[in-house]
């Protein structure tokens, strides 16, 4: 059974690397893919080839590609789920759309990120 769901964390870490592939990809001409934005261009480059390395550890069942894993993606979401989406909230702003989608795919990484441990 641990060997299916590592085979299923990497499928779905595959699927969000190819469309963070795709978000940086615009992002280098300037443009959003549907509202979606790299925080951080450079540091989205060097996740995305971390996470190849992450991916190889996982199917290995080593546990070192699964705290790699939480520790790159905690960093990269987490700071921006800190400093842009949290205190917005706290506050009782409205939320633009744009902010309510990369605010959900931060959630949803920081806390698969939390699944690829175990």
């Amino acid at each position: 059974m641990k060997n299916l769901s590592s085979w299923l964390l990497v499928m779905f870490m595959f699927m969000f690397w190819v469309f963070r592939v795709i978000v940086a990809f615009q992002a280098q001409y300037g443009n959003e893919f549907g509202g979606f934005i790299a925080f951080n261009y450079t540091v989205e480059i060097i996740l995305l080839f971390v996470v190849i390395l992450c991916m190889i550890l996982i199917l290995r069942r080593k546990l070192l590609g699964g705290i790699l894993y939480l520790v790159s993606y905690g960093y990269y979401f987490g700071g921006y789920l800190l400093t842009n989406s949290l205190p917005k909230l706290l506050s009782g702003e409205t939320l633009e759309m744009g902010i309510l989608q990369n605010t959900m795919v931060a959630a949803v990484r920081t806390c698969y990120s939390y699944m690829c441990i175990f």
